[in-house]
């Protein structure tokens, strides 16, 4: 007799939040922000939205991905970060024209972990947005 263990797979449904309204970094700049716009689940890749995070269904590696769209006046230095639970996670370059911009990178995660966003910006600049549409994504 033979026992043969398989180890577990692991996988994970595609979850998606999406970004509903403009966010505007600031007032103060070198300053962290929640991007708290309106925080909702992609039909498409349903997720659990809590909050401003996207709360992670199943346990695995993913790919996470931050399709984040910048409005910026003056060139100011903007940038993003991921949370997992309160700890950051991932930190981008400065951003420092306006169009769209795409972070990945990879995460070991766990039922129920919460992933948020928070944006700054650098400089004296006042009028800075992470815009409607925008999106975090994990597969």
């Amino acid at each position: 007799m033979h026992l043969v263990v398989t180890p577990p797979v692991e996988s994970i449904t595609p979850q998606r939040m999406l970004l509903g309204s403009n966010f505007k970094i600031g007032p103060a700049t070198d300053t962290w922000y929640e991007v708290s716009s309106g925080w909702s689940s992609n039909p498409t890749y349903p997720a659990v939205v809590t909050g401003n995070a996207l709360q992670v269904t199943g346990d695995a590696t993913v790919a996470v991905t931050v399709n984040w769209t910048l409005d910026t006046t003056f060139s100011a230095p903007a940038y993003v970060r991921v949370l997992r639970n309160g700890t950051v996670v991932y930190e981008s370059t400065a951003r420092t024209a306006d169009g769209g911009y795409v972070e990945s990178f990879s995460l070991t995660v766990a039922d129920g972990d919460l992933l948020t966003i928070q944006a700054k910006l650098t400089g004296s600049f006042t009028a800075v947005y992470v815009m409607n549409g925008s999106y975090l994504d994990i597969r």
